[in-house]
């Protein structure tokens, strides 16, 4: 009912999953085995109808989600492993996917781009991992690899013309996607000690096929003010790293001390930025609890991103910190029921700022203050 527009559209979706889960585990002297049978099957509709706003012309409709029928179930065994005080852990997962295009005349849209494209498409999804965690006196040694597949999502398999304002690109889904595959390996080393501890963690993932949307310059947008269409592709590979720092600090019985430093990078077989990844993020507290009273101060904040994909309409974002804080008491009633009074604020000094995954830079909430009152029943 907007009234200055060029044109109206409904656009109502629906998407209704069920699933199942079976587990079992059996302990075999240093072997704890677990098994586990799981599915789902998910439905997936999406519609849009445009009104014009000259009445005598008729109104346009297409699926954007073609009544999409998924259906997945798969098996998993893990093993733990006790190896004196160390333990190796082992897991492996294979399943079948069924996605169906169940409307005749969704699959006929998609058949546009795609003419030789089947109604069903089977794939076989797989996984395997092994982690190895050794203490050493009070530094703990981890460390593991791991090998997995997806199928592409409903958008990126079977999409019609969905638009997206974060690049204001119309999206093109493509069925012939080759499944995404992620090869990682991580390691850590942590120190602890009564009241302290520090933790060090990385891990390095090779993603080959790695599903993105790429324009299409033959194809024009449906969608009115969009650049361009863009459809999703399969690259080489893509690569992204990450690395955390962790740290907490028992100062006394009511006194803790937390901090963390993270660091993180993706890019693709060709050097371009992956978009929506973290620049350089930081957070701190304090925390006090001690007779009932509890009480934090927080920071947290981001480094300036640099690294970011213009491609997918990311664009420079500034660094920012911001800080909260809360206060809370409990109090105890005679019949041994709580009272627990809790008051904060957030974003104390009300910084402006927008983070790398804001849609279109919108920014984050300004100073909130809040408080709370909860009656707890013994």
């Amino acid at each position: 009912q907007r009234p200055d527009v060029p044109i109206r559209m409904d656009m109502p979706g629906w998407s209704d999953t069920y699933g199942f889960l079976a587990e079992g585990y059996l302990d075999a002297g240093k072997h704890r085995l677990q098994l586990k049978w799981d599915g789902f099957y998910n439905r997936s509709l999406a519609e849009m109808t445009m009104y014009p706003a000259d009445a005598n012309e008729p109104p346009m409709f297409m699926l954007t989600w073609p009544d999409v029928r998924t259906w997945n179930s798969g098996v998993f065994a893990g093993d733990t492993w006790a190896l004196g005080n160390a333990s190796l852990i082992l897991g492996a997962r294979i399943s079948l996917q069924e996605n169906t295009v169940a409307d005749a005349f969704g699959l006929n849209s998609l058949r546009i781009f795609y003419p030789n494209m089947d109604a069903s498409k089977y794939r076989v999804l797989k996984s395997v991992s092994a982690r190895y965690r050794r203490p050493v006196e009070n530094w703990v040694l981890t460390g593991g690899v791991s090998y997995g597949d997806r199928a592409p999502s409903v958008s990126e398999g079977y999409g019609f013309y969905l638009f997206n304002s974060f690049d204001n690109h119309d999206y093109i889904g493509n069925p012939e996607l080759e499944n995404e595959a992620s090869l990682e390996g991580n390691l850590g080393l942590s120190w602890e000690i009564e009241g302290a501890s520090v933790a060090l963690e990385g891990n390095y993932f090779h993603l080959p096929n790695y599903v993105i949307g790429e324009i299409d310059p033959f194809l024009s947008p449906m969608t009115i003010g969009a650049d361009g269409v863009k459809v999703y592709r399969n690259l080489s590979y893509a690569t992204q790293y990450n690395a955390v720092l962790r740290t907490a600090w028992k100062l006394t019985d009511a006194v803790r001390l937390e901090g963390n430093v993270s660091y993180h990078r993706g890019f693709d077989h060709t050097g371009r930025n992956l978009p929506f990844i973290s620049p350089l993020a930081y957070d701190a507290s304090v925390w006090y609890a001690s007779n009932g009273f509890s009480g934090s101060i927080q920071m947290r904040g981001a480094g300036e991103q640099v690294h970011f994909s213009p491609a997918f309409g990311e664009d420079r974002t500034g660094a920012y910190t911001v800080f909260s804080m809360s206060l809370g008491k409990v109090f105890r009633l005679g019949n041994n029921d709580q009272v627990f009074v809790k008051g904060g604020a957030d974003n104390v000094f009300d910084t402006f700022y927008t983070t790398y995954s804001d849609w279109n830079n919108i920014p984050r909430m300004g100073r909130n203050l809040y408080a709370s009152v909860t009656y707890k029943l013994n």
